[in-house]
């Protein structure tokens, strides 16, 4: 079973990318084509660098089968296993390999290996949560790239884009600059998935010491 993401046109981000390479002396800015190209290698970095991006598979286990083949429906490259549950197993930041009592787990190559394999049927499942990035090739890209991460995904862009050398729009200082709030929105995006999206509700609070500052100072 697959839960399919959501997914936007790459062709969505062009227009901000053409008008940051626009040649203000007549000239051609850069061929769309390429302006893809740039954003989705700067949506796959994003991907690989936060493992925000994630999709739920259902993997049912056969007795006697130690390969599973595991496949994205998304357009998308599965890079690692967030997690893995089955019934009362359950881990967390699987990675590539972890183990259940004396059962082994291997994810490899879009393969998942059991070992030892099962020796019967019982119906089981086993639901994981794997990291996915674009494809090479993809025309699209998860939804989140362009609901939350637009100008992370624009930055990355233009900081390749501004060190393409004898070029209208070359120059080392956008490209550093983009660079910079590109990594600045790594950050933020690794820290809200560590955080799970949850934020500890806002507490306000008197500064007693200012206050009591405060009142020596006042004059009656």
């Amino acid at each position: 079973m697959f839960l399919l993401n959501s997914t936007v046109s790459i062709d969505k981000f062009v227009p901000h990318i053409v008008a940051n390479t626009f040649d203000e002396n007549g000239g051609n800015s850069l061929p769309e084509n390429v302006a893809q190209s740039y954003i989705r290698n700067s949506a796959i970095s994003f991907a690989e660098k936060t493992g925000m991006i994630t999709e739920t598979i259902e993997v049912p286990i056969q007795c006697g089968m130690t390969c599973y083949p595991i496949e994205s429906r998304n357009c998308e490259t599965i890079i690692g296993v967030k997690s893995a549950k089955l019934e009362n197993f359950e881990s967390l930041d699987c990675g590539c390999n972890w183990s259940w009592g004396n059962v082994d787990f291997t994810f490899d190559d879009d393969q998942l290996y059991i070992n030892p394999a099962p020796t019967k049927d019982d119906n089981q499942v086993i639901v994981l949560e794997v990291i996915v990035i674009p494809n090479r090739d993809a025309c699209e890209v998860n939804s989140q790239f362009y609901d939350k991460w637009f100008d992370a995904i624009i930055n990355g862009a233009l900081a390749e884009i501004h060190m393409m050398p004898n070029r209208p729009w070359s120059s080392v200082s956008r490209a550093e600059y983009r660079r910079k709030l590109f990594n600045e929105d790594v950050s933020r995006a690794t820290i809200r998935k560590v955080l799970q999206g949850k934020r500890e509700p806002l507490k306000m609070r008197p500064n007693y010491d200012w206050t009591k500052r405060r009142n020596s100072q006042r004059r009656w």
